[in-house]
């Protein structure tokens, strides 16, 4: 399966899951999933239960957040 990739446009919110350094198209990407959705139920105040996103960028700032936490 390949998705599309849709730019959209959506009031601020909080990106809550699992961090993963890889490249684009890398077979660690679905694994991530895999481990991802049985895991979702965990988050609280899902303002969207339904709906999940892959987020994808040069991520100094996550690297530093995650970190902190």
């Amino acid at each position: 399966m390949t998705a599309q990739s849709q730019l959209i446009t959506k009031p601020a919110f909080t990106v809550v899951g699992l961090l993963l350094h890889t490249q684009p198209m890398s077979p660690e990407i679905p694994v991530l999933w895999d481990r991802f959705v049985p895991r979702k139920g965990e988050i609280q105040h899902q303002s969207e239960p339904h709906v999940s996103y892959g987020l994808m960028g040069r991520c100094s700032k996550f690297r530093a957040l995650w970190r902190s936490l």
